[in-house]
């Protein structure tokens, strides 16, 4: 980024990532994506948007076929587990904030049901009734 460069409008980045203004906006105040506040407007830098936009999945181009999809959502949800210390993954707050619809989470979740590595848990909150859905490596030891 060039110390010159031009704030473009939350229209130009709305335009550009496929959202409404509106959404672009609710992004700014939550700190998820890149921006400044000048006179009393948001305004952005469009190489850091694209800099944000390599980062975040969502916007990287998706991959065509449904193995493709679902292959890479199971080196997702593996990667996510061997990095958790419990060896643990709460599929629904996975599901909410990945890239994948519910149909490829739902086949990943058959494929690691039928992997005896792996056990999956279904059971719902008490008090909002939410249901909650972990995979976790069995016979993982801490520290092993």
């Amino acid at each position: 980024m060039s110390e010159t460069e031009k704030f473009v409008p939350a229209s130009d980045i709305a335009e550009l990532l496929g959202q409404s203004v509106r959404t672009i906006h609710k992004w700014s105040q939550d700190g998820n994506i890149p921006c400044y506040w000048v006179v009393s407007s948001w305004r952005y830098k469009r190489s850091e948007i694209d800099e944000w936009m390599k980062s975040n999945h969502r916007f990287n181009p998706s991959p065509d076929t449904w193995e493709e999809k679902v292959k890479i959502c199971i080196e997702e949800i593996s990667e996510l587990i061997s990095e958790n210390e419990r060896r643990e993954l709460n599929l629904d707050q996975y599901s909410a904030s990945s890239k994948h619809d519910q149909k490829v989470i739902d086949e990943v979740v058959k494929i690691f049901s039928g992997d005896k590595k792996y056990e999956i848990n279904r059971r719902f909150k008490d008090r909002e009734g939410k249901r909650i859905t972990t995979l976790k490596e069995k016979n993982f030891e801490k520290g092993r």
